[in-house]
């Protein structure tokens, strides 16, 4: 694939004649012809490599204001935030996306949110895709991803290839990382949802605020004029979501147990094999066997459920949906049930408030103890530590401490 760099970029000067043929942001992946994002990084900043990526036969450069190139014909583009203007060239190298895109973004939930989404389109014989921690997810393609919001030429390298097995719809997991550092900007989506906010991250982001914030982005910056904001009407943070959502005109569909929400969860009833739910949508009332455990679960699915009504699916068999859902992978996914009928389950459970919700919902279905075992990786927020261990502490008869992933930390320091 390539282009000519006047499609990419507005310029002065006569580049109509420059041919790109692709474009990265790590120097050794240069080839002729590339564009070189040379963008700030904490350990190194890509303005370092550039004369490499030049030698390499680089064609333009990406680099922040100020920056400057001398003897050579290298085409420099610069920009106060080099990332965004990096993702924005990256979605226009590779035009092609599906017709309809969202995003979910918060602390937990995202990538059951997502992968809800996409199993409700396969159950409505829809064409969509999710894209996200588990890779991405669809019917007739599979991939694995790095990172949860993947970086932008491999996003939209991603979505072009979406595109092109026919696909037409396709839910993103909207990362604070990959938000703060600009990798979904050039795309314009037709929904956005938000599920709930706490603490997580502050390894990266320095404070809560700031870490808010890189949420908030989705709303204020990356949603089409003519798109929704799906926001969770029980989070201690709705209204704040709702005014940003409202600053950028978008209409608000709110999901959750208030029954000021749109779609409310009016009772969740245990069952053996998972839950019965009563929900009301739009003041019309419907009754769901829910065949996962965890009441978060059924918060995940009606935000799930909310996206593909924003898709524009019928109402009534989105509904009918929901009672073929299966467990997303590590999302309290049920492992093996035992001869004795013990149960054992596994989790992602990365935050206190996660762990919380995990170990509430488990010790709704369990009549005899409730074991743990789980750890904190190295490395990441120290102080949510302290936190999981009084959480586990409090629902979790016996409680097993692991080493998870220790990095560069004493195993020992952690535990």
């Amino acid at each position: 694939m390539s282009k000519f760099l006047s499609d990419l970029i507005s310029a002065e000067e006569n580049i109509s004649s420059i041919q790109v043929n692709g474009l990265t942001s790590d120097s050794r992946d240069v080839l002729p012809g590339f564009i070189f994002a040379a963008l700030p990084g904490k350990k190194n900043n890509g303005k370092s490599f550039i004369c490499d990526a030049i030698k390499k036969g680089a064609v333009a450069v990406i680099a922040e204001t100020g920056t400057e190139i001398d003897g050579s014909d290298t085409v420099l583009i610069t920009s106060d935030n080099p990332r965004s203007k990096y993702a924005k060239i990256a979605s226009k190298f590779y035009k092609e996306k599906p017709d309809w895109l969202g995003a979910v973004t918060g602390t937990n939930g995202k990538t059951s949110v997502a992968n809800f989404t996409f199993q409700l389109w396969k159950a409505m014989n829809l064409n969509g895709a999710a894209i996200g921690t588990l890779g991405i997810n669809s019917i007739n393609y599979r991939s694995n991803l790095e990172l949860t919001t993947p970086e932008p030429v491999t996003l939209h390298k991603e979505l072009s290839k979406i595109y092109n097995r026919g696909l037409d719809y396709a839910v993103i997991e909207a990362s604070s990382h990959g938000l703060d550092q600009s990798r979904l900007d050039g795309i314009k989506f037709d929904a956005a949802a938000f599920t709930n906010l706490s603490h997580d991250h502050l390894d990266y982001h320095s404070t809560f605020e700031e870490y808010k914030r890189a949420k908030l982005r989705l709303f204020t910056d990356l949603v089409n004029t003519n798109g929704v904001a799906i926001l969770n009407r029980d989070s201690n943070e709705f209204y704040e979501f709702r005014n940003a959502a409202r600053e950028s005109n978008l209409p608000v569909m709110s999901y959750g147990i208030s029954k000021k929400s749109d779609v409310c969860i009016l009772s969740i009833t245990t069952k053996n094999i998972g839950q019965e739910l009563l929900i009301d949508v739009n003041g019309k009332k419907e009754r769901i066997l829910f065949p996962l455990f965890g009441n978060f679960q059924a918060h995940n699915a009606i935000c799930a459920l909310c996206l593909v009504i924003a898709s524009g699916a019928r109402v009534d068999s989105a509904i009918d949906s929901l009672g073929h859902l299966t467990g997303v992978q590590g999302r309290l996914e049920l492992v093996v049930e035992l001869p004795n009928r013990s149960r054992i389950f596994i989790d992602y459970a990365h935050s206190p408030e996660a762990l919380e919700k995990t170990l509430l919902s488990l010790k709704n279905h369990t009549k005899g103890n409730l074991n743990l075992v789980f750890g904190c990786g190295g490395d990441r927020d120290e102080s949510k530590r302290l936190t999981m261990g009084q959480i586990a502490q409090k629902y979790a008869k016996k409680i097993y401490i692991t080493d998870d992933n220790p990095r560069n930390e004493s195993p020992e320091k952690i535990r």
